[in-house]
């Protein structure tokens, strides 16, 4: 079983001792949020939103490896990224699916993109502006889990949920 800290703008760490012994994670930015993929326990993701790079791990957090999503904030012209909402609610972040591998959603404070296969990103463009994101129980028959977010959809501002996988969102 493998562990991963991620402190405040200082490296990513792992463990596979249950904590007697710590390392430091090569390839990942300092400070970079560290998820687990909910079925392979030794694969990782981390997100950055100023370089639009999607951090993987397949060795249990030990190495990073990098693509490029395509999926970046715009920074101004004093280089920092400004306006992106509240960072408590979730957005500009990288969410595994429960019981899919590699199925990820980026849920950006601009837009939410979604990869199956954990590489090849697509925006659902009814979505244009994220406050809080997040997954709940699929709906009486589907095997999907429902979508919830704070935001805006096809212009309209409020909390939705999605029970097929952003293609449609119903106002709650």
């Amino acid at each position: 079983r493998v562990w991963v800290w991620t402190p405040d703008r200082r490296p990513v760490y792992y463990t596979s001792d249950t904590g007697r012994t710590w390392a430091e994670s090569e390839g990942i930015p300092r400070g970079l949020r560290v998820i687990a993929d909910k079925v392979n326990p030794n694969k990782f993701y981390s997100f950055d939103i100023t370089s639009g790079l999607l951090y993987t791990s397949t060795d249990g957090a030990k190495t990073f490896t990098s693509i490029d999503t395509g999926i970046k904030a715009v920074a101004g012209r004093d280089g920092r990224i400004a306006n992106r909402g509240d960072n408590r609610g979730g957005q500009d972040r990288v969410y595994s699916v429960p019981g899919r591998e590699n199925d990820l959603w980026i849920a950006a404070f601009d837009g939410l993109w979604h990869a199956e296969d954990g590489v090849n990103f697509h925006i659902m463009s009814q979505v244009r502006e994220m406050h809080a994101f997040g997954l709940g129980a699929p709906a009486p028959g589907s095997d999907y889990p429902a979508l919830y977010m704070v935001g805006t959809v096809n212009g309209v501002r409020g909390f939705f949920r999605s029970d097929d996988k952003a293609r449609s969102w119903v106002r709650i």
